[in-house]
């Protein structure tokens, strides 16, 4: 319930994706999921896991959503 959070401000500032729980007002409003990051719901590891493995594997994906990223900070 985090109600800014700046470590997904500062994580985007430099083109690092974002993995963040889809809950609260910081990172709903400034994730946007699959663009910038991925929200995935709390609780639920096998999301978490997911959005990194594709994260790690996907280095063109991982590339266009951290300069997604740096156009939204």
């Amino acid at each position: 319930m985090e109600h800014f959070g700046i470590v997904p401000i500062e994580s985007m500032y430099v083109c690092t994706p974002v993995i963040a729980v889809n809950d609260g007002a910081g990172p709903t409003e400034t994730v946007l999921d699959e663009e910038t990051g991925f929200l995935c719901p709390a609780n639920d590891d096998l999301a978490f896991a997911n959005a990194a493995a594709i994260l790690a594997n996907d280095k063109s994906r991982q590339k266009r959503m951290g300069d997604a990223c740096l156009l939204y900070t």
